[in-house]
């Protein structure tokens, strides 16, 4: 058997949903960034927080991304950016996995991301169904979130996530983290 390789990103899309406790609703809800970054001068300290809204009510969460820090350790360019809620800052803290954690933030998996493939796809499912050849996917998860292997592979190459696992189970297909 001969084996054919596909190098593929996972690539966050939009910044990351979270999951957490409301209290208007009284159980863990999905919260959705509100594209936007609340600052607050105190003295000598500057708070940052991205803000968050249930989806459910109107309960608003704001996620520490600075929290008592000197003016001085943030650019002036950044600041201006938290200020004027950039939306290239916004994906570069939204998607901030180190962020999320350190917040204990948990991470939804209804998050969207999407695939980048470097490899001729259809010609990989075409060896798939008409030979025996092995496939393995080269995976760089920029995400941060567990993705489970039959959902990348059916992401991958657009097929079923029934035959993403039997393409798994049958050992046709393996799945290499990079």
């Amino acid at each position: 058997m001969s084996y054919n390789q596909i190098q593929c990103n996972v690539i966050p899309v939009d910044v990351f949903k979270i999951k957490r406790g409301c209290p208007h609703c009284g159980t863990k809800q999905l919260l959705e960034s509100k594209k936007r970054f609340r600052t607050n001068a105190n003295g000598k300290k500057v708070d940052i927080w991205m803000i968050y809204g249930c989806q459910t009510c109107d309960y608003t969460y704001n996620l520490p991304v600075y929290e008592r820090v000197s003016p001085q350790s943030i650019s002036r360019d950044d600041y201006e950016k938290f200020l004027a809620s950039d939306e290239e800052l916004l994906m570069k803290y939204g998607t901030n996995k180190e962020l999320f954690q350190r917040n204990k933030a948990e991470i939804s998996q209804e998050s969207t991301y999407e695939f980048q493939v470097n490899g001729d796809v259809k010609h990989v499912i075409c060896k798939l169904e008409q030979t025996e050849e092995e496939v393995i996917l080269q995976i760089d998860n920029q995400t941060g979130q567990k993705l489970r292997d039959d959902k990348l592979v059916a992401g991958i190459l657009g097929v079923s996530r029934t035959k993403a696992k039997e393409y798994i189970q049958n050992e046709r297909i393996q799945v290499e983290m990079i």
